[in-house]
């Protein structure tokens, strides 16, 4: 039942705010494509993502990303959130490998 309620309540979520020093960030695509249009999977351990919300931090750590930075990630870890056909994933800041800028 907990289950179904968590279901119900995740289809109308509109925003997320991440709390404390967490982040919220949407994957890029996994997959490249050759010149004659074969998909194919990116064979690197790291993972490219954007970041699209970031939590206030805490009195002792404050927030070094900003939205709208570009982060490499660990191939594995974070929490994947649903919301509509995106999926997003929460991580700590400190789970973060590095942010690049242009």
């Amino acid at each position: 039942m907990q289950r179904a309620l968590f279901r119900a309540t995740q289809r109308r979520l509109v925003s997320l705010q991440p709390l404390g020093d967490r982040i919220l960030v949407k994957k890029d695509p996994s997959t490249r494509e050759t010149k004659s249009g074969i998909m194919l999977p990116k064979e690197e351990k790291v993972v490219d993502a954007t970041v699209l919300a970031v939590g206030p931090g805490s009195k002792d750590h404050t927030m070094q990303l900003k939205k709208g930075d570009r982060v490499l990630l660990p191939e594995w870890g974070g929490q994947k959130i649903k919301q509509g056909g995106d999926e997003q994933f929460l991580y700590r800041e400190s789970e973060i490998l590095c942010v690049y800028r242009e």
